[in-house]
């Protein structure tokens, strides 16, 4: 008769251990997740949109000529659209149908993230693409019309070979 009742006691004490255990790691797990989940910052939230590049105050150094095709920079969460781009080493605009062209603008899109928030920069993962790379973000908002009432929104991409002047459409 002893040996039952220590038995039962070790196992009552077994199944409140695992019981408190179970507990223990459940709440670990949560506020693990809870810290891990993704928070955006205002740039993520500031960037969202499409825009559209301003061709005068845009340059694209390369060894080669580059002539944009499209002009429009869509991003949206993660995703990012960039416009199509034509050289004189690829021939694009007179080798190819406007389907064609549909095509490889439908090809050059590619993920963004946040690399660095002071300063503000992304990383634009496009790898088929030309400006596939690392860009420092800046935003600006001009006053345009006589009086200043209307506002235009701009974002600045830069980095060593690029600069992208977009003018985002509201």
């Amino acid at each position: 008769m002893i040996k039952k009742k220590n038995n039962t006691c070790i196992l009552f004490n077994n199944r409140v251990l695992f019981i408190f255990l179970f507990i223990l790691f459940s709440v670990v797990f949560a506020a693990r997740i809870r810290r891990c989940k993704i928070t955006h910052s205002q740039i993520y939230s500031d960037l969202q949109g499409t825009y559209e590049m301003e061709l005068d105050s845009s340059y694209v150094n390369r060894f080669y000529d580059v002539i944009p095709v499209g002009f429009i920079v869509h991003i949206h969460k993660d995703n990012i659209r960039l416009p199509t781009f034509s050289s004189e080493k690829s021939d694009t605009v007179t080798r190819y149908t406007y389907q064609d062209l549909l095509r490889i603008d439908e090809e050059k899109n590619g993920n963004w993230k946040i690399i660095s928030s002071n300063p503000d920069s992304i990383f634009i993962d496009a790898r088929m693409h030309m400006l596939h790379g690392k860009y420092q973000v800046k935003f600006k908002t001009y006053k345009t019309g006589s009086l200043g009432y209307t506002t235009a929104d701009y974002l600045y991409l830069d980095n060593d070979s690029t600069h992208l002047c977009l003018k985002k459409v509201k």
